[in-house]
């Protein structure tokens, strides 16, 4: 069934391509790939791991087929829309909504901020591995720092202040990374200077650093997607949505693919080095991280478990976490799943699909793609149509695509959206970036020249 599974995939795969107008970005063709890559490499263990059932080949069909059929009802909306109005390749510079005007002070002060955050978060990092065992040496530290118990009394939480200065961080370094690829591929009209570009550089390695201590991979996996968006949105922008751009995209996203094996390989090496006496390969890693979630949901799918009401959820955990703060007092488990082993090695990621079904049965699951297809494409289309380029929509579009991508190998849209680190994060994007950026004249000193939208002068040249 896993060889059907990955033909049946291939052809979704071309053919959410060909729907999505070539579009490597779009949230079909990111679905598909994902789950087309995932498949490839669990073929590749089939020696080791065997088949999947026909309900699991099947069950991950309709989960792919239900988010294909949310993106297409969006993209009929808009395709005469889109038929009109060609793209060509243009100079787009002053057709930008906003020019970056961040000051030397504001910039000083967050590197100083972030720096502060780094040497707090490692000390608190360095303290919980010292609880658990550690020596005190690099090697290992980090699963230590993760081995700990959250409920043991020795375990150090982290305090409020550490907590929102992390979140400042993070949307920090986001925007520092949007700049700079605007810089470089958009190339605005009013350009920072060069010692500006150094700074906002600076910051973006001490958000690297950030995203290493936190122990996992999956805040380096999803800077990493965020800086692919974002510089594939550029490269589309600057050739009018055109194929022409298709080949730089696909550049930057095999770029990516290196990038994040690269960082697990380091990491696992070093910080997360197994304190259990056993070292596992690269292959093992990545067939573990990318394959296994198949094998894992064959095992739930043959005694399925669903969920009995409010406290036996395995989707909506952060969203109770928000109600109980505004006093609904909703009992809330663990958030991670149950362990299996697949072929000797250990898991607890099923796909997104598994807590779906857990919690709202298949029609549930199916409603869900749906409407999670159908929004991210919305807002995919609504970039390329707009007339002039919304910073803020590209940047939050681009911060929550991961939810997409690790559909294939974890839920994330109600987990990681549906909590109040994600809604701090859109406020604090929000809020700096109208710092940073200060709105164009719409009329220029010479009166002759008249602001036009986009699509015309794209139609016109």
């Amino acid at each position: 069934m896993i060889f059907v599974l990955f033909i049946i995939l291939i052809i979704l795969t071309i053919s959410s391509y060909l729907f999505s107008e070539s579009e490597f970005i779009s949230p079909a063709f990111m679905l598909c790939a994902t789950y087309l890559f995932c498949v490839f490499i669990a073929i590749l263990n089939v020696n080791a791991w065997g088949d999947i059932s026909f309900v699991t080949m099947l069950t991950v069909l309709t989960g792919v087929i239900a988010f294909l059929f949310g993106c297409a009802m969006t993209m009929n909306r808009i395709v005469t829309l889109k038929t009109k109005n060609k793209k060509n390749k243009l100079n787009i510079g002053i057709y930008d909504d906003n020019e970056i005007n961040v000051s030397y002070t504001v910039l000083i002060f967050t590197i100083l901020t972030m720096c502060a955050v780094a040497y707090f978060y490692s000390r608190y990092i360095f303290n919980n591995a010292l609880l658990a065992g550690s020596n005190g040496s690099i090697n290992g530290l980090f699963s230590y720092a993760r081995s700990i118990d959250g409920n043991s009394e020795n375990y150090q939480r982290m305090g409020r202040v550490l907590t929102l200065g992390i979140y400042f961080s993070k949307a920090i370094g986001y925007l520092a990374m949007f700049i700079l690829l605007k810089e470089y591929i958009y190339k605005p009209e009013k350009k920072i200077t060069k010692s500006k570009r150094m700074l906002l550089i600076l910051i973006l390695l001490i958000y690297f650093v950030l995203t290493v201590l936190s122990t996992g991979r999956t805040a380096f996996m999803y800077f990493i997607i965020y800086t692919m968006i974002v510089a594939s949105i550029f490269y589309k922008i600057k050739r009018g949505w055109s194929k022409n751009a298709n080949k730089k995209v696909l550049k930057i996203i095999l770029i990516s693919l290196v990038l994040i094996l690269v960082a697990f390989r380091i990491i696992d090496l070093t910080l997360r080095k197994s304190i259990y006496g056993s070292e596992w390969t690269l292959w093992t890693q990545v067939s573990r991280y990318f394959a296994s979630q198949f094998y894992a949901l064959n095992i739930w799918l043959e005694n399925p478990t669903y969920s009995s009401g409010f406290e036996d959820t395995e989707t909506l955990y952060n969203l109770y976490s928000i109600l109980n703060i505004f006093g609904a007092n909703v009992h809330i488990g663990s958030n991670a799943l149950e362990g299996v082993t697949v072929s000797g090695l250990s898991t607890n990621i099923y796909t997104a699909l598994r807590r779906y079904i857990h919690d709202f049965g298949y029609v549930g699951m199916i409603v869900i793609q749906f409407a999670t297809g159908a929004v991210f494409t919305n807002w995919f289309n609504k970039i390329k149509k707009r007339d002039y380029l919304n910073d803020t929509s590209v940047i939050l579009y681009a911060s929550l695509l991961y939810t997409v991508a690790f559909n294939v190998i974890e839920e994330r849209t109600f987990i990681n959206i549906l909590s109040l680190s994600t809604a701090t994060h859109v406020i604090l994007i929000i809020l700096f970036w109208r710092i940073v950026t200060k709105k164009k004249r719409k009329l220029y000193e010479n009166h002759s020249i008249r602001y036009t939208p986009l699509y015309r002068y794209r139609n016109d040249n």
